[in-house]
């Protein structure tokens, strides 16, 4: 056998390697999206709703449609392993709600572009990434994070129990701010802005708003940033 035939048959070999760690199949339309479990996962808006899983434990993420709502969480008794290439990319024409949980991670690629967009995270979740809207309205609890950057026209803002808030890269017109029971949030808006803590919490305001209503009860921290 030569060398040419063996360098075929190995590529044959990797070639089908690849194919088995990877699926791919059509999603049906949905305007929300869950996450569980630990996983990550990469949205790309496109043409066409899609999803792709790859990685040693492909087989091992279900993925749930109904009444609009997509889930994806880790089938019974497994669990996510952070150290493995397990990936998941969703292609997605429009979502109006991205909600991840129990540590999961959304990563928004390129940017998300539309009329108006909510954002929740909780018990140390994360979302990630650009996002040009009109309105934006974001929940962060129990640890969750939520780092997003770009632009809307108005903010409404609800923190508690130690969520996280960063966005002083995303400029709004307005943006209403609340923090309850600790956490903390960084905020730009170039007209009007309400924060309200109470029980603690830290609210960092960028941008030089023309008009701030703060409010502190039982503690917490207002802060502007110029």
């Amino acid at each position: 056998m030569n060398s040419n035939t063996i360098f075929y048959l190995l590529f044959l070999v990797g070639l089908g390697a690849f194919a088995q760690q990877k699926t791919a199949s059509e999603l049906q339309p949905f305007e929300e999206l869950k996450v569980f479990d630990k996983i990550n996962v990469t949205l790309v808006q496109a043409d066409q709703n899609r999803i792709t899983i790859s990685g040693p434990q492909k087989d091992e993420i279900a993925v749930v449609e109904k009444d609009g709502v997509l889930k994806l969480k880790m089938s019974l008794d497994n669990l996510w392993d952070e150290k493995d290439a397990t990936k998941v990319t969703i292609f997605y024409t429009t979502v109006k709600t991205i909600d991840a949980n129990e540590g999961a991670s959304v990563l928004v690629k390129d940017s998300l572009v539309q009329e108006s967009l909510k954002l929740s995270v909780q018990e140390g979740a994360k979302i990630k990434g650009k996002i040009v809207v009109k309105k934006l309205v974001s929940k962060s609890v129990t640890g969750g994070v939520i780092e997003v950057h770009g632009s809307s026209n108005s903010q409404d803002i609800t923190i508690k129990a130690g969520g996280q808030y960063e966005t002083q890269k995303l400029v709004s017109d307005s943006t209403h701010v609340s923090i309850s029971a600790g956490g903390r949030a960084s905020i730009n808006a170039k007209l009007f802005v309400k924060a309200t803590t109470t029980a603690g919490g830290t609210i960092k305001i960028y941008g030089s708003p023309r008009l701030i209503d703060s409010k502190k009860v039982f503690g917490g921290k207002i802060i502007e940033i110029n």
